[in-house]
């Protein structure tokens, strides 16, 4: 479910980064230790949709656990 979300978000909303997808675009509550052991496998489906270079999917990892960090 949550791989048909991002890939909708990424086609249908433009999003760019988890934290836009998470934070900004929708209203659901995801369970954050579910999201904890997914998040590889979100980073790896949005930097292979969204062509991140090395760069972006460093930054955007980071970004998105200290967030999950900052939920507990």
């Amino acid at each position: 479910m949550l791989c048909a979300e991002l890939l909708y978000s990424i086609e249908q909303t433009a999003i760019y980064s988890p934290l836009d997808f998470f934070i900004r675009r929708t209203r659901m509550i995801h369970d954050l230790d579910h999201l904890s052991e997914q998040t590889t496998g979100i980073l790896n489906l949005l930097a292979q949709q969204l062509a991140w270079t090395k760069e972006e999917r460093s930054y955007f990892e980071r970004e998105f656990r200290i967030w999950l960090t900052e939920q507990d």
